[in-house]
């Protein structure tokens, strides 16, 4: 990537980078959960990714590192987003969270530039192997 390329990555994260919260009230996950979005989300750099809020989910631990992996294991949880054209891409939860003890996040990741800019998502698909209680959804549009 060149200078100019990054100067304008920067400046479209600067300007326009957003956290949309999918689901407005807390939701419980048994196997699958299908969110159908009124307005479409879309991503500004390929590293965008679903959050989940499992704050609830891992409040009384005492370690949130590592003990977040035995409540919540690796791989055990997958999104799906579908394209406005029926396209799908796959996000996986491998080990990415991030917290404060108190508020905690799951992070969910598409392979390398998996993820298209310029491209609108309005169905969200949610896998677990695990029951996922009072959480939330949240799609973040970029990282750096």
């Amino acid at each position: 990537m060149d200078g100019f390329m990054s100067i304008l990555i920067f400046f479209k994260i600067l300007f326009f980078a957003d956290t949309v919260l999918l689901t407005p009230n807390p939701i419980d996950i048994i196997n699958e959960y299908e969110i159908k979005l009124e307005k479409p989300i879309s991503a500004i750099t390929s590293g965008a990714y679903i959050m989940i809020d499992v704050s609830n989910m891992t409040s009384k631990l005492e370690n949130i590192y590592p003990d977040i992996y035995n409540v919540l294991p690796p791989n055990s949880i997958m999104v799906y987003l579908y394209t406005t054209q029926g396209d799908r891409v796959a996000l996986h939860y491998i080990k990415g969270f991030s917290g404060s003890g108190t508020n905690n996040w799951i992070h969910l990741y598409a392979k390398k530039d998996m993820i298209r800019t310029n491209v609108y998502y309005n169905k969200v698909l949610i896998n677990s192997k695990i029951p996922l209680n009072n959480i939330e959804v949240s799609w973040r549009n970029c990282t750096m």
